[in-house]
């Protein structure tokens, strides 16, 4: 069993939450989810002991399965966009650890269920948009964001900030889950006290506009790239179990380790 199921079970959590109606859907597209994997192989955390994996825990970081996810829904508050997320992270587990592998039936099995969940929870987002009646949910940037000033052309990048950007290209590829490359859309995304709670808003391509565009320190980038992941961390409220905090603080140690041995050579 994984940590963040053992997590889970001490919790015991009694409180149900109060399901939205997008989530009531997204619990019943759960449900067929587990009617579809007759291998079980999704359903129940990985046991690396009883299956003799004994690297599953250092090429998998943050497990996660169906019963898991079941649990999560039922007693404490979540997104769609969280529960999409955790749907797919149990699917890229999966194929990350077993290479991605044509032949081989969990991989099979990753894929064919991770294309039916997207496919049925685009339609379920649709299906949604539509009943919302505005057409703000087809905007792809809600969020007040400083407009950056492209007329005079990319600026000239030193030593220290081509270095810079450089790194913020690896944390864009690291962002396996796309949660911090675009600009947070608090409509599409249904968080109407976003904007009440996080009053400078960042991204990495809205930082990446920046360090093209913009006379910048190496400092300020710094700064601009640690206020992503403390945005995320304050909104989903530092919780350990949340997928967008777990990222968020792999990310932050990541980028604060490589920003050091960079500043330390310029």
């Amino acid at each position: 069993m994984s940590d963040m199921s053992v997590t889970l079970a001490k919790s015991e959590f009694r409180t149900r939450v109060t399901l939205t109606k997008t989530m009531k859907d997204c619990s019943t597209l759960l449900r067929e989810l587990v009617a579809m994997d007759p291998y079980k192989i999704f359903t129940e955390p990985v046991d690396a002991v009883a299956f003799s994996l004994p690297d599953y825990n250092q090429f998998i970081k943050t497990p996660m399965d169906f019963r898991t996810l079941r649990q999560r829904m039922t007693y404490t508050e979540m997104s769609p966009t969280e529960f999409a997320q955790l749907v797919n992270l149990i699917f890229d587990n999966a194929l990350h650890y077993n290479g991605a592998s044509k032949n081989c039936l969990v991989c099979v099995e990753a894929r064919r269920l991770k294309n039916h969940f997207n496919d049925k929870y685009e339609s379920l987002s649709r299906n949604r948009e539509v009943e919302k009646k505005s057409p703000k949910i087809f905007t792809t940037l809600q969020t007040p964001t400083k407009v950056v000033d492209q007329s005079k052309g990319p600026v000239t990048l030193s030593k220290i900030m081509r270095d810079c950007s450089s790194l913020l290209q690896e944390l864009i590829k690291s962002d396996a889950h796309k949660i911090f490359t675009e600009a947070v859309d608090a409509v599409a995304f249904d968080l109407p006290d976003y904007h009440q709670v996080i009053h400078s808003p960042m991204d990495f391509r809205t930082l990446r506009q920046r360090v093209t565009y913009t006379e910048m320190t190496h400092s300020e980038f710094s700064k601009l790239v640690n206020l992503t992941f403390d945005n995320a961390l304050l909104y989903n409220g530092g919780n350990l179990n949340c997928l967008v905090c777990v990222e968020a603080n792999r990310l932050k140690k990541f980028f604060n380790e490589r920003y050091a041995v960079l500043r330390s050579r310029a």
